[in-house]
C-alpha cells in the first residue's frame, strides 16, 4: 500500500504533497519514509502573491524550465552536460556555468534540432581567467546531447539551468 496526502510542515511552514509513502502516516507525516516523494500538482490558475520557486522542473504549458543541475568532471574528452528528448522539445536555451578552482567560465547557449541534427549558439561568454570548455551539440539515441570538452583535467563543476519549448 501507497500513502498519499496534503499537510503543512511545521518545520518550514509549507504545505506539501506527497505520495508513494509506505507506512501510514498518524499525526505526522515521515518524510524520510520509505517510498515518500512529491506528488505531482496541476491546476487550473495558479496566483502567487510572494515568490514562485522551482526546486526541480517547472512546466508551464510548452515551456518548460529547470532549476540548476550540477555535472562535476575530471574528464579531458567530450562529456553530456545534458540530454532532452528530440520527439518532444524542439529547442532549449541554457546558462551555464563553469568553475575550476577559483576560474570561472558562463556562457548562454541555444540549442535547435530538426530530428536528424542539432545546431547550437553559444553567447555572452564571460570568464575570468580563460575559457574553461568548449561546447558541441549532437543527436544520439532519440536524444539531443549539449556536449562539453574541459580544457584541463583539474575537476571542473558545471551548474545549468534551461528553458526548453516542446515540438
Amino acid at each position: 500500500s501507497e500513502y498519499t496526502g496534503l499537510f503543512r510542515d511545521a518545520t518550514d511552514s509549507t504545505w506539501k504533497l506527497f505520495d508513494g509513502l509506505e507506512v501510514e502516516p498518524g499525526n505526522t507525516v515521515n518524510v524520510g519514509g520509505s517510498g515518500y516523494t512529491f506528488a505531482d500538482f496541476k491546476a487550473g490558475d495558479i496566483e502567487a502573491t510572494g515568490q514562485l520557486t522551482a526546486v526541480g522542473p517547472l512546466s508551464l504549458g510548452n515551456l518548460r524550465m529547470d532549476a540548476d543541475q550540477t555535472l562535476t568532471t575530471t574528464a579531458t574528452t567530450e562529456v553530456a552536460v545534458d540530454t532532452f528528448p528530440l520527439l518532444s522539445y524542439r529547442s532549449a536555451k541554457y546558462h551555464l556555468q563553469a568553475t575550476q578552482g577559483t576560474n570561472y567560465h558562463a556562457t548562454e547557449v541555444m540549442v535547435i534540432h530538426n530530428a536528424t541534427n542539432a545546431y547550437f549558439s553559444q553567447f555572452g561568454d564571460i570568464y575570468t581567467n580563460g575559457s574553461l570548455f568548449n561546447l558541441s551539440v549532437d543527436t544520439s539515441s532519440g536524444s539531443v546531447r549539449l556536449l562539453v570538452t574541459p580544457s584541463s583535467s583539474d575537476s571542473t563543476v558545471f551548474k545549468f539551468s534551461r528553458n526548453i519549448l516542446k515540438v
